[in-house]
């Protein structure tokens, strides 16, 4: 990686068995632990930053939503020297097969055979549910503060017209195609690029 990653975690946007208890230094942790770490050291992002990454979260979820695809996850990689993310979907070749159906079908069953008292859906359920899912988890956890908040940067931000370069649609055009249009999935919304943009204070 091109920034030295102190914290490494693996989100789904579910809060079902996503927790490592006594996670060893570098070791990459879950949704609960992620919690629990921004409860302590919240993780700014400018509003710009805030944008770019609800669009590209927002297109390549439609793209795997398209194509059957569920349980891939945010892979976040916190560089707390210089106060950066480094952000990429992973995991996202599994598709929503008769397996997965079954799984999703067999642990809400034993949910309710146990009396089960949850808020919590399984972690492998139909790709439009995932997504849902996935994006509110996502703009949750990723809060955007005014620029007068922020520190100062080193270097201006790129205009956000420059995201037309790397493949990336505005929001505005994404609401106005139908057919949920899709930017590139590789580039920006990987590691590249949100190295680039994706800086917290």
């Amino acid at each position: 990686l091109e920034h030295p990653v102190a914290r490494v975690f693996d989100l789904k946007g579910s809060s079902r068995n996503r927790f490592v208890k006594q996670a060893k230094q570098g070791e990459v942790q879950l949704d609960d632990n992620f919690l629990s770490y921004i409860q302590q050291s919240p993780l700014y992002l400018s509003e710009q930053t805030k944008r770019v990454l609800s669009v590209c979260i927002f297109n390549d979820t439609v793209f795997l939503t398209k194509v059957n695809v569920m349980d891939y996850s945010l892979l976040v990689g916190v560089d707390e020297d210089n106060s950066t993310l480094v952000v990429g979907i992973i995991d996202y070749i599994r598709q929503y097969t008769m397996d997965k159906q079954a799984e999703t079908y067999y642990k809400i069953a034993m949910d309710r055979v146990a009396m089960k008292s949850t808020s919590d859906s399984p972690t492998v359920i139909p790709p439009p549910e995932y997504k849902k899912r996935f994006r509110e988890a996502m703009a949750r956890d990723f809060l955007a503060v005014p620029p007068k908040f922020t520190v100062a940067r080193e270097q201006k931000e790129a205009p956000l017209t420059k995201l037309a370069d790397l493949g990336v649609q505005s929001i505005d055009t994404l609401l106005k195609d139908k057919g949920g249009g899709v930017g590139k999935m590789k580039g920006l919304s990987v590691d590249e690029g949100m190295s680039h943009y994706a800086r917290g204070v």
